[in-house]
C-alpha cells in the first residue's frame, strides 16, 4: 500500500474533485521539511541582500531577473515529492538603505513566490 503525505492526500483530493478552483498549498511548511526547499529559499533572500548592498542609499524595488527550479525529490520527502514534485520560484521586494559604512541600515520588505508544474497551484507563505 502506498502512503502519502498529508499534503500530497490534500492535493490529490483537490485534483480528483475537479473544481477547477486554485489550490493553495502550505509553502512555508514545505521550505521547512524538504531541505532543498529551503536551501532555494535562503538564497533567494541572501541574492536580494547582495544586490541592495550594491546601489548604495535610497529605496529600491527589486526581483529576481528570473525564476530558478527546483524539485522535492522522494529520497527527501516523500510527502512534498507525490503533493508538488517541481516547481519555479522567485522573489520581488523593496529595499530601502540608509547609512553607509558600519552605520549602514537596511530595511528588506521581501516575498518569496512560487509556482508549481500543475496548473491551477499557488503557495502561501
Amino acid at each position: 500500500m502506498l502512503r502519502l503525505g498529508d499534503d500530497a492526500a490534500k492535493h490529490m483530493k483537490h485534483y480528483l474533485d475537479n473544481s477547477g478552483s486554485p489550490y493553495t498549498i502550505d509553502l512555508a511548511g514545505m521550505v521547512k521539511e524538504v531541505p532543498s526547499a529551503r536551501e532555494c529559499s535562503e538564497d533567494e533572500v541572501a541574492q536580494a541582500k547582495r544586490f541592495v548592498e550594491m546601489p548604495g542609499v535610497g529605496s529600491w524595488d527589486i526581483k529576481s531577473k528570473m525564476a530558478e527550479g527546483g524539485y522535492n525529490l522522494q529520497k527527501e520527502n516523500r510527502n512534498w515529492f507525490f503533493a508538488i514534485g517541481g516547481y519555479s520560484s522567485w522573489g520581488v521586494g523593496r529595499a530601502v538603505v540608509s547609512g553607509s559604512g558600519p552605520g549602514a541600515a537596511l530595511d528588506l520588505d521581501f516575498e518569496y513566490r512560487f509556482t508549481t508544474d500543475t496548473i491551477g497551484t499557488k503557495a502561501n507563505r
